[in-house]
């Protein structure tokens, strides 16, 4: 058998630590190399959310109405306990984002 050569890790402004702590000094040890997934976080990252709201047809209102596991990551930015967090970074993103002239 072959050993692993690249791993695809979820990786996006809000989901940093994984990759940059745990997954990169194994990569390097290794000589592996990485590609990532979720870059935009299931859509979190386009600004649509940054209002509170969870807009119709989104993929976050998609995955409550899916329910089960689907719910349980929405809740981890958009339940009850996280959306002001979520909301202040999202906001927070988007003021750094037009400050250095982007979207």
């Amino acid at each position: 058998m072959h050993a692993p050569v690249v791993e695809q890790c979820q990786y996006h402004m809000m989901m940093r630590e994984r990759v940059e702590k745990d997954h990169m000094p194994l990569f390097e040890r290794r000589g592996m190399g990485t590609t990532i997934w979720s870059p935009l976080a299931g859509g979190i990252l386009t600004g649509k959310y940054n209002d509170g709201n969870i807009p119709e047809g989104s993929r976050a209102q998609l995955m409550y109405k899916t329910g089960g596991h689907l719910a349980k990551r929405a809740d981890e930015y958009f339940g009850k306990d996280n959306l002001d967090k979520t909301i202040a970074v999202l906001r927070a993103l988007g003021d750094y984002a037009k400050e250095l002239g982007f979207t």
